[in-house]
């Protein structure tokens, strides 16, 4: 197999200045017509790549090749427009197999925060706390964390918070196991932490 690489850049209305690269990663698999997420050319955002390729290789469904896009905003975490960033891998059929969502908040109660982000991802009766304080939220095939980012005064919102959330929103869903609640929070928090660095955060990120 071959490995192409190309780059578009595109305007996301839901993000500020946001930019968006496109990436098509084609990599030996374990069968003929299987691939594998390679190191290579992962989103910045999921933070040092060789671990994110392989948490994402024990839950993303097989595929025959991996679509991978990102889309950044300007690190503005003192500004009420604030931070946001995403992470999309698709497989070969266009369907979206797995998402990582970044955005700047103003910092609530876990609780609450968590209600607002809840979806069919993070089923009742199925989702555990992780996370240092009980601020992240997981199930088999979802993970969201709450992380400080900016104290009070830096912005017209107060205290600031990133809400951080990945999914594998379609199709080839792991099953409710230790293996794949363990791979999905890895890769949410070394979302949070690199999302913490990239958005110049001034508040621990307490990770």
């Amino acid at each position: 197999m071959r490995k192409n690489l190309f780059i578009t850049g595109v305007t996301a209305a839901s993000l500020v200045a946001a930019g968006a690269v496109y990436f098509t990663l084609v990599a030996p698999g374990l069968g003929d017509d299987d691939a594998e997420i390679t190191a290579g050319e992962l989103c910045p955002q999921l933070g040092p790549a060789g671990p994110a390729a392989k948490a994402l290789n024990k839950v993303l469904p097989a595929a025959g090749s991996y679509t991978v896009d990102e889309e950044t905003a300007e690190r503005r975490v003192r500004k009420a427009d604030g931070f946001a960033g995403a992470c999309r891998i698709r497989g070969d059929d266009k369907k979206l197999l797995f998402v990582a969502n970044t955005e700047l908040l103003a910092t609530e109660p876990v609780d609450g925060w968590f209600s607002s982000v809840r979806g069919r991802d993070y089923p009742d009766g199925e989702t555990r706390a992780f996370a240092p304080g009980d601020t992240g939220r997981a199930s088999a095939r979802a993970a969201a964390v709450l992380v400080p980012c900016a104290p009070a005064g830096q912005s017209p919102e107060g205290a600031r918070s990133l809400s951080v959330t990945v999914r594998l929103p379609e199709g080839g869903r792991p099953k409710d196991t230790a293996a794949a609640r363990d791979a999905v929070r890895e890769l949410a928090l070394a979302v949070a932490r690199q999302s913490h660095r990239d958005a110049g955060c001034d508040t621990p990120a307490e990770l």
